[in-house]
């Protein structure tokens, strides 16, 4: 029998997924989006995705500070300081030289192309957002609150300043070097097994703390409160987070932990904090001459926690400066809500930590942050300032994104939306205060007649405004601001100084010695005043009352370096060479950076006839302060002692400095001259 053919069966089920295998099959309904959702965890891809997703927010954000100049203290930390055009300032230390480096490095690419400097800035903030993704997705473990806090972070108005102004770059490299100590200490400790990656876990871990070790050493030089702040949070970590193994992790790290110790020590001896915190020079100027006392510091610092709660609440009307009256009661309305505040937290936080402890880490985060700056130790020249937020801000971001994702949990979409909504608020915010920032003369002058236009008597506002007709050389307005501060505070000792200086520079040097006479009887520490007066009387040709105030002014505060250097430049005029020197080579001894005493001792040797003496302070003051000045003395001494080709290598950089310098080529032709 012939077999039956059989047909072939063409009904076949419909595949459910398409082929993946096929790059050119299309996905199936909802798999493009699930493939780009960033708040999917199921979502192999969701970390890439955030990550992308939070550095174009967050470069969007921040993208019009590009186009902003050097503001507010730019001009002393990148325009006035010869350092950052010298590479050998690498190698010479100080307190926050992280940022110098940075600004050494920016030099050489930009020269001072603000565009390049303010472009660093906004590498380190996206930098810093990435970062701490990172960090509270390993300390939450739960990715949505990791992006939630990071994208909160990246787009809150309150960080304007910090990213917005260079000479604020401090914070961002504190904050980025202390994620990064943070995220490597995390990974040093958690990593287990025989190898990783075909090195002994052993190595890894040693490795990865020591990586954590560096970190926290470049916060610290980064800006100071990282010192305290990185440490402490560690510390709550283990305690909110693993409280039954602290004892086993100081067991297993203690060399970690005590090499962190001997370096927050060391640090806090060299920068000499507590005897200055307590001094009442310090007091006097954080409370701008107030008091000498301490009480009415803490009371004014209870009474801007309450103005920084507001500022991250609602981050409206933010301002420049913000005028924070000196508070000399605990029952002031704002000292008592503050106090109130704090204590209602505290209260929180002891009696949740337990069963919050996610919620409890952010409240730590916040006042850890914040504590450094608020003046508890009176060290900070301002009680409230938008920069001091840029690290304390991480735990309100946290606080808020840990209510989102409980919000998530239930409602995903009205959680995705509120944050949304949150978003488009902050963002437009972030940008129009960016562009208050990009502008020095109209940000400072807006801000002084918005201020002025709520009050009137406003103090600094108009020692401000004076401040700025002063620098257009607008004398007789500038005048006329100080002498108003003075009607409203007639203890106002900066606005009696700039007052003088005003009367000095118009040659009325009878109202700038009355103005500096009154002064006197104000100051409590007038040393400064009596060099002041030495200047003015010197400028009148009376040499020896000039003398007489520079040797009162020493004789007040024997570190006074611009009194020795002044003193020993009127005996220099009147042809007392011995002296002169003395009082320069004082000068250098007490301040080693004092490139002034540098440049005067090369003067007065070469004067002498001692050229090799004159090229040692020539190259010493090259070395502090490599300006073109410096380089073009050092040249011309290189000339006369006959070094004719480093004198040409010296005068070529000191026109590369200042190329419209028009003396500078005319040396460099007379050294070629000599050449041929």
């Amino acid at each position: 029998m012939p077999k039956k053919s059989r047909k072939p069966n063409t009904t076949t089920l419909p595949s459910k997924t398409p082929e993946r295998n096929n790059p050119l099959t299309p996905f199936a309904k909802g798999e493009f989006w699930h493939h780009l959702n960033p708040f999917d965890t199921n979502n192999p891809n969701y970390r890439t995705i955030s990550l992308i997703l939070l550095a174009t927010i967050a470069i969007l954000t921040s993208l019009n500070t590009l186009w902003g100049e050097f503001v507010y203290d730019d001009n002393m930390t990148i325009l006035e300081d010869a350092r950052i055009q010298d590479w050998h300032q690498i190698f010479h230390w100080t307190p926050r030289h992280i940022r110098t480096i940075t600004y050494i490095i920016d030099y050489h690419f930009w020269g001072l192309n603000p565009f390049g400097f303010h472009l660093t800035n906004l590498i380190l903030h996206v930098l810093c957002c990435l970062l701490l993704f990172v960090l509270i997705n390993i300390i939450a473990k739960k990715p949505q609150i990791a992006l939630f806090t990071s994208l909160l972070f990246a787009t809150h108005p309150i960080h304007s300043e910090a990213v917005s102004v260079i000479s604020h770059r401090k914070d961002l490299l504190a904050m980025s070097f202390c994620c990064l100590a943070f995220i490597l200490y995390l990974r040093g400790i958690t990593i287990s097994g025989q190898t990783y990656r075909f090195v002994p876990t052993s190595i890894k871990k040693a490795l990865l703390l020591c990586l954590s070790s560096i970190s926290y050493f470049l916060a610290m030089f980064s800006k100071e409160v990282a010192a305290v702040s990185l440490p402490i949070m560690l510390c709550f970590y283990h305690f909110l987070f693993e409280p039954s193994k602290i004892t086993n992790i100081l067991k297993k790290y203690w060399l970690y932990w005590i090499a962190g110790f001997i370096l927050i020590i060391a640090f806090f001896i060299k920068l000499n904090v507590l005897s200055r915190a307590f001094n009442p020079k310090n007091i006097l100027m954080v409370t701008n001459n107030a008091t000498t006392e301490y009480l009415p510091v803490f009371y004014t610092m209870l009474k801007s926690f309450c103005i920084y709660l507001r500022l991250l609440l609602f981050p409206c009307n933010l301002s420049m400066n913000y005028e924070v009256p000196i508070s000399t009661s605990l029952l002031e309305t704002g000292v008592l809500i503050g106090a109130l505040a704090l204590i209602a937290i505290i209260i929180f936080w002891i009696t949740t930590y337990r069963k919050l402890p996610g919620v409890c880490f952010a409240i730590a985060w916040f006042l850890v942050g914040w504590l450094p700056t608020s003046n508890i130790l009176p060290l900070v020249q301002f009680f409230v300032a938008e920069r001091f937020m840029y690290i304390p801000s991480v735990g309100f971001c946290l606080l808020l994104s840990i209510g989102l994702n409980q919000l998530f949990k239930k409602r995903k979409k009205t959680a995705i939306a509120l944050l949304f909504i949150i978003i488009a608020i902050y963002i437009p915010l972030s940008i129009k205060r960016n562009a208050d920032w990009n502008n020095a003369y109209s940000l400072r002058l807006d801000w002084c007649q918005k201020i002025l236009a709520k009050d009137p008597n406003s103090i600094d506002a108009h020692f401000r405004l004076g401040v700025i007709y002063s620098t257009k050389k607008q004398h007789e307005q500038a005048i006329s601001e100080f002498k108003r501060v003075i009607e409203i505070s007639p203890n106002h000792t900066e606005a009696y100084n700039c007052l003088a200086i005003e009367y000095q520079d118009t040659m009325q040097y009878s109202l700038a010695m009355n103005t500096y006479e009154k002064l006197m009887n104000i100051v409590p520490y007038p040393a400064k005043i009596h060099n002041n007066m030495g200047i003015l009387y010197e400028k009148q040709g009376q040499f020896v009352s000039a003398m007489v105030e520079y040797k009162l002014a020493i004789s007040l505060d024997p570190g006074l370096v611009t009194s020795y250097n002044n003193l020993g430049f009127l005996y220099e005029k009147q042809g007392q060479r011995n002296p002169a020197i003395t009082n320069y080579q004082k000068s250098i001894a007490i301040d080693s950076s004092y490139s002034k005493g540098y440049e005067n001792l090369a003067r007065v040797y070469a004067n002498l006839g001692k050229i090799n003496n004159a090229l040692i302070y020539a190259k010493k003051a090259v070395q502090v302060s490599p300006s073109a000045f410096n380089h073009a003395n050092l040249a011309c001494l290189y000339y006369k002692n006959g070094q004719i080709s480093v004198a040409e290598k010296e005068i070529k950089i000191a026109i590369g400095l200042e190329p419209a310098n028009k003396t500078y080529p005319l040396i460099l032709k007379k050294i070629q001259l000599s050449l041929q």
